[in-house]
């Protein structure tokens, strides 16, 4: 399965964020090919089309949204994939722990 992150970024990232989806991404790319698009400065709506208009490029499977003030647990995707499994054409989301910059 071919599963594309995308990331979009409005400014600087805390480390936490960083080290947490590394591990994920790591994690992933263990069972599945993984494409990586960050979106760096862009409205939201816009870079997640951006995203969205990448994955279809590269013929994607699967497509993780990741904003950068979010941390997903681990088993975020076998989680996730289950679901797919029950109904593969149900739109399936999920949020994680959000943190708040400091705005």
């Amino acid at each position: 399965m071919k599963v594309i992150v995308g990331i979009p970024v409005l400014d600087n990232v805390g480390w936490k964020f960083f080290l947490w989806t590394t591990t994920l991404i790591g994690k992933l790319a263990k069972e599945h090919e993984v494409e990586f698009c960050v979106i760096n400065r862009a409205s939201i709506d816009r870079a997640r089309q951006m995203i969205v208009e990448t994955a279809i490029a590269k013929e994607c499977d699967r497509l993780l949204f990741i904003d950068d003030d979010t941390i997903l647990p681990l088993d975020v995707v076998e989680n996730l994939n289950k679901l797919i499994e029950k109904d593969p054409k149900k739109i399936i989301s999920a949020s994680g722990v959000s943190y708040q910059r400091g705005y």
